[in-house]
């Protein structure tokens, strides 16, 4: 835990000090709430993730010949997989409400953000491994600047959807205008799952690998490429996915309709959010001694 006491007055040019004691922060959690409010709301905060946000966004891309278009081929190619199999047969989705190749465009744009921002926050500190070690600095910039990086790359592929609406005769709506909050949302609840498993991820490598394979298998329990049948197991099994409701609620926004599981998508949010709170308590209180681990 550290401790920041008052400066005595009378001295000419004041400098921080910071006090660090064994004692653990829920001892006194009025002052560790204090000290991770002046460490958000400092000017440092601010400008390390703005650094972070423009240095990592611009070596991504640095030395690619195509760029900000990788953020449209994976997205692009499955949906084009899955459009051809289903004109051709192989599988049968039924009727959905609207032009299936954009419905399945939609949900793999959304999926693919909500699968990127559950191992974002471990791959945004893993990063800084040299640096944690090194410098002392806001940690929780670290986890800001990873999620306006998650959020600007779900975002811009996003737009794809504005030109195919009218192309497939989707009339435009006011559901349009709230639909990049319902995708920071998304985003959030999947990331603040990430920052829980953060601490446990810097440690274990197992962790960042096995994301991955759980998104995958996630993925065909999801209604992205297909919509939810009327009976069957499956129609009994699927609302209880809470992916479901983040997909569907913010396809739909995307694409102009009215949306379907806004409730369960509101209680879905309301527990993310407070998982995302007690990640960055495990986090801030988890992190100095991961950082200890590290340097030796």
């Amino acid at each position: 835990m550290s401790i920041t006491p008052p400066q005595e007055s009378g001295s000419a040019d004041p400098l921080p000090v910071t006090v660090y004691t064994p004692e653990s922060g829920l001892r006194s959690p009025l002052l560790l709430l204090r000290d991770f409010l002046r460490d958000v709301r400092s000017e440092k905060f601010r400008d390390l993730t703005w650094r972070l946000v423009v240095r990592n966004i611009s070596a991504r891309y640095r030395q690619s010949v195509f760029g900000v278009l990788w953020l449209f081929v994976p997205p692009l190619v499955t949906a084009g997989i899955w459009i051809f199999l289903n004109s051709q047969r192989v599988i049968s989705v039924g009727k959905t409400a609207i032009p299936y190749p954009l419905y399945v465009l939609a949900g793999n744009l959304v999926w693919q953000g909500f699968a990127r921002s559950i191992s974002a926050p471990i791959g945004a500190v893993s990063r800084e491994k040299a640096t944690l070690t090194k410098l002392n600095f806001p940690r929780e910039a670290l986890l800001a600047a990873g999620f306006i990086e998650l959020y600007i790359n779900a975002f811009v592929p996003m737009l794809l959807l504005v030109p195919m609406l009218p192309y497939f005769h989707v009339p435009l709506s006011w559901a349009l205008l709230v639909a990049p909050l319902a995708l920071a949302l998304t985003l959030l609840v999947g990331f603040a799952a990430g920052v829980l498993l953060t601490p446990i991820g810097l440690l274990y490598h197992d962790v960042g690998r096995g994301i991955p394979i759980l998104t995958r298998l996630w993925f065909f329990a999801t209604p992205i490429i297909y919509p939810i049948p009327k009976t069957g197991l499956m129609a009994k099994l699927l609302p209880w996915n809470p992916a479901t409701s983040l997909v569907m609620v913010t396809r739909d926004l995307f694409t102009g309709q009215s949306p379907t599981y806004l409730a369960p998508f509101c209680l879905v949010v309301g527990v993310g959010l407070a998982v995302f709170a007690f990640g960055l308590l495990v986090y801030r209180l988890a992190m100095p001694h991961i950082v200890e681990r590290m340097s030796s």
